[in-house]
This record gives C-alpha cells, sequence and structure tokens, in this order.
C-alpha cells in the first residue's frame, strides 16, 4: 500500500539471536521492543532480552519503541505498570510510541468497560510522564472488547496477519505477519510490522519520549 511509510518488526525474549545490521539492511527501518510484561496487580517483569535488543537496534540506526505485554486487571495497576515502563526507557529515548499489548485470553473476562479504561489509564499515565502512548491489539479485540471511540484519541497498532487490513478504525501501527515473519538477520520467525505515520518526525516535534 502506498500510505506505508517504513517496514518493521517486534521482537522479545523469543529472538535471541538478532544481527541487527542485517535486519537493518535488509531495509527494517524501526524495531518495537519488548519491555516485559506486568502482573495482575501492575508490578513490571523485565524482558530478559530487553538490553541487548535496544543496543544492537540503537547500534544499528533502527528507530526504537516498546510494548508492554499486559495482565494488569484494573486501571490502577495499568497505571502501576505505566510508572514502571517510563521510568525503565527513558533512559532510551524512543522514538516511536510506547504500546500497551492488550490480547492475553484470560483479561477477556473482565470485560468491555474494565478493559477500556485499563487501557485508557496505561496511555493517560505515560502521557503524563511524557511519553508518546498508543495500544496494540487485534481486530477481535477492537471490535469485541475495546470501545474505540472511548479510546480514539491514541494510536492504535493494529494486530491482523493479512494481505491487507480490514480494520475500519484509525491506526498507526499494522502487524501484519506473525509466527511465518522472517527477516534476514532474526534467526526464526519474527513478527513484522509497517508503520504510515512518521513517528521520529511527531515525537521530536513535540518534545516527547525525552526529546
Amino acid at each position: 500500500m502506498s500510505d506505508w511509510l517504513w517496514e518493521g518488526i517486534d521482537v522479545s525474549w523469543c529472538q535471541t539471536q538478532v544481527d541487527w545490521k542485517k535486519v537493518a539492511a535488509s531495509g527494517i527501518r524501526f524495531a518495537m521492543i519488548r519491555v516485559g510484561f506486568c502482573y495482575n496487580d501492575g508490578s513490571l517483569k523485565e524482558d530478559k532480552m530487553l538490553r541487548a535488543h535496544v543496543q544492537g537496534a540503537k547500534a544499528a540506526g533502527l528507530d526504537v519503541g516498546f510494548y508492554l505485554y499486559s495482565y494488569a486487571l484494573t486501571p490502577q495497576a495499568a497505571r502501576t505498570a505505566a510508572r514502571q515502563v517510563a521510568q525503565l526507557v527513558a533512559p532510551y529515548k524512543p522514538t516511536f510510541p510506547i504500546a500497551l499489548d492488550l490480547e492475553d485470553p484470560s483479561l477477556e473476562r473482565l470485560g468491555r468497560d474494565t478493559l477500556t479504561q485499563t487501557a485508557a489509564a496505561f496511555c493517560q499515565e505515560m502521557e503524563q510522564a511524557g511519553f508518546y502512548a498508543m495500544i496494540y491489539a487485534n481486530k477481535d479485540w477492537l471490535i469485541r472488547l475495546l470501545d474505540a471511540r472511548a479510546l480514539a484519541s491514541y494510536d492504535i497498532w493494529l494486530a491482523q496477519w493479512a494481505s491487507q487490513p480490514s480494520w475500519n478504525g484509525s491506526f498507526g501501527l499494522w502487524q501484519y505477519a506473525g509466527s511465518q515473519g522472517r527477516v534476514d538477520g532474526v534467526s526464526g520467525p519474527c513478527d513484522r510490522d509497517r508503520c504510515r505515520r512518521d513517528y521520529p518526525s511527531i515525537i521530536r516535534a513535540a518534545g516527547l519520549n525525552g526529546w
């Protein structure tokens, strides 16, 4: 599609062998890196590959953003997690957003209102800390479990493994390939992403993420 600016990947502890120079040479422009996950109460468990991935990606000249896999059960737990995430990523001055990853089936029982409030709480806390926040979710969650209108002020990172996205809402990032994704320089499968917004320019111009 003509409105996609750049290709990217997202990585976590699953990708232990990454040659970031090869990744950059293959045309990848940005990386969304897993900070870790938060427990039900919002306490943070850091991803064991976080620091290595950030160091390698930035050394190869890639733009970097982060995401948190969430098990938070309440808005307050999400705020607790956001404060820890902000402290952890601040030294890296990310040029892409900080995303809350909502997809774990165990959270579906919370219902649409609570999940929407939890997502908003994380984003609000990240914004108060001076970061560009966004929400990662698949199409089913965006339709069935989140109130997209209530979250309209936040960017969406759409997870839909398809040749074209079919969600009608607004979104800035698209994860279009998952378990079958491949990138030169990454051993094994790797999630593939596309970006339609110039986040580095937006973030720097707004003085966010430490810029």
